[in-house]
């Protein structure tokens, strides 16, 4: 991977001294992780440095498929892309998971939430165990919409919150509660112990 983009990188003039491939490869992963293949692209038009980035995921990307070859972005994507393109392959699948279970929801990419969308298309017998305020992983593509929204992609969700903390004392979750609240994405809960 990074020496595929490290020398697309220099065919693309691009200096790796100054533009790391890690940092390409980081931008290709965050756009995989969207659920985007180098045509489903919304560039930002603040930065200028991502249509050189796109035309390297173009290049990478007809390379992996050159290599026969999948990346780990691709292993979730290429599934969504197949089940959006056939909808009998979809139907097949969607057919075959009588119940699904996600578990650390919250952390989910919106890739991940895509795929997972398709495969409870059928059955619609989905559960998700997650914590909107325990979502920390923006920085790798986990998207917090996913478990925020879910009810409006899921209608008949029903909602459980686990609110009593059975291993903290009630000050840390009177200190947490209050530092939690300041979230501006979240859905609420009042967390509570007998643990003193």
């Amino acid at each position: 991977q990074l020496r595929l983009i490290k020398n697309i990188s220099k065919a693309e003039n691009i200096d790796i001294k100054k533009i790391s491939p890690n940092f390409i490869l980081s931008i290709i992963d965050r756009w995989k992780n969207k659920g985007w293949y180098p045509d489903d692209v919304i560039l930002n038009k603040k930065d200028h440095l991502e249509k050189n980035f796109l035309k390297i995921y173009k290049i990478y990307q007809n390379k992996l498929i050159d290599l026969n070859s999948t990346d780990f972005g691709d292993l979730i994507l290429h599934c969504v892309k197949i089940f959006e393109k056939n909808i009998d392959i979809s139907e097949i699948y969607s057919k075959n998971f009588k119940y699904i279970l996600v578990d650390e929801y919250q952390d989910t990419n919106r890739a991940q939430f895509e795929l997972v969308k398709l495969l409870a298309n059928e059955k619609k017998n989905i559960c998700v165990v997650g914590d909107e305020d325990q979502s920390i992983y923006s920085w790798r593509g986990a998207d917090i919409r996913n478990i925020l929204e879910f009810e409006k992609v899921f209608n008949d969700a029903e909602v459980l919150k686990l609110e009593q903390n059975y291993r903290s004392s009630k000050n840390i979750i009177e200190a947490a509660s209050c530092v939690i609240s300041q979230n501006k994405l979240r859905k609420g809960k009042e967390m509570w112990t007998e643990n003193e």
